[in-house]
């Protein structure tokens, strides 16, 4: 018996539109569900308790499922960008007070997650510093995904 596979869209690929424009328009496009951005300029995780009872709604109205909230990037944690601000702060950045954000911004995420019906985060480690060599990021990574686990 074959199962029907299921297919979900990234709202990254609608950063130009608001969420709900953007889970919309995934929906009108028949996709089952919808991983939706967890930073700027959609669902950001630096704002605990941001209301999610209109995200809720546009997913029930586009007859959507929360595939995966994608907490990879933080753009949205800077004002003044640093040349690559994909990952940093990080979960083995070589600063401590970024990897507490990090690890804050993923405790939100996955508040989120619960909130909207979602299952699944997903995150990175970052990149390897050259002030953080890998034998010691490897060992403050798994340090640091005690509290996420």
């Amino acid at each position: 018996m074959a199962k029907h596979l299921k297919l979900a869209y990234s709202t990254n690929g609608f950063t130009r539109y608001s969420l709900l424009t953007a889970i919309a328009r995934i929906g009108g496009l028949g996709y089952d569900g919808v991983e939706i951005l967890a930073d700027k300029p959609h669902w950001y995780p630096q704002r605990p308790g941001a209301e999610v009872a209109p995200i809720v709604r546009a997913l029930e109205r586009a007859g959507l499922a929360a595939a995966n909230i994608n907490a990879n990037c933080t753009f949205g944690f800077w004002s003044n960008p640093p040349p690559e601000p994909f990952f940093e702060p990080s979960l083995i950045s070589p600063s401590r007070q970024l990897r507490r954000a990090r690890i804050a911004m993923i405790l939100h995420t996955l508040e989120f997650a619960r909130a909207v019906g979602g299952r699944n985060i997903s995150i990175t480690s970052g990149k390897a510093l050259p002030e953080m060599p890998p034998h010691r990021a490897r060992i403050i990574l798994l340090e640091l995904l005690k509290p996420v686990l």
